[in-house]
């Protein structure tokens, strides 16, 4: 039997130090880079097309509504905002190479004010869930690296990693309803690196 040197046993000792430290490190860094886990939405949840996100009687000045919703690809979730003080909404022909600003844009909904916009819930950084929202200063930060988004402006990028404003969703009153019925720009979501790796378009 072949014997155990003290420089062997030091080795043997390092080697399973590393190891272990490594090990340790692997949740905390995926952690860090991997989306929510709230993404991805089952498949199937939301049947594709249109869909109705609330009662105009159940949406307020300072409201903030989530939903899920599907224009025939994946489950996604949208934000709905009834929003106080100046609005502008997302402007049309842009893309993700356009940089941050994307305020400015004409309001688009058929038959509701200003005031009420909707969004995709998908950071356009790594694709979590921006959910965190701050009605004093209508800014949406996503969890997972603190990217920021000016709901009021187009939800223009004012903070953080991301490298282009989530996108804007079309709204359409029906009745006493508000209704999802599309992107108001597909062809930005295109633009949109995560989205394409998500398979959103």
């Amino acid at each position: 039997m072949k014997k155990t040197t003290r420089r062997n046993l030091v080795k043997y000792a390092a080697v399973c130090g590393i190891g272990f430290t490594v090990l340790n490190s692997v949740p905390v860094v995926l952690r860090y880079v991997s989306p929510s886990p709230d993404w991805p939405m089952p498949k199937g949840q939301v049947k594709p097309g249109p869909i109705k996100v609330a009662d105009l009687k159940d949406v307020s000045p300072g409201s903030f509504t989530m939903f899920n919703f599907n224009f025939g690809k994946i489950t996604l979730v949208g934000g709905l905002w009834y929003l106080e003080g100046k609005v502008t909404h997302q402007r049309k022909g842009a893309t993700q190479a356009d940089g941050k600003d994307m305020g400015g844009g004409a309001n688009e909904n058929i038959g509701l004010p200003d005031e009420i916009v909707s969004y995709c819930l998908l950071c356009t950084h790594l694709g979590c869930i921006p959910k965190n929202w701050d009605p004093e200063q209508s800014i949406l930060t996503c969890p997972c690296h603190n990217g920021m988004y000016d709901i009021s402006n187009g939800a223009s990028v004012i903070s953080g990693p991301p490298p282009a404003a989530i996108p804007e969703i079309k709204l359409e009153k029906r009745g006493e309803e508000i209704w999802a019925v599309d992107w108001k720009d597909l062809n930005y979501v295109k633009t949109l690196d995560v989205y394409k790796n998500k398979g959103a378009v």
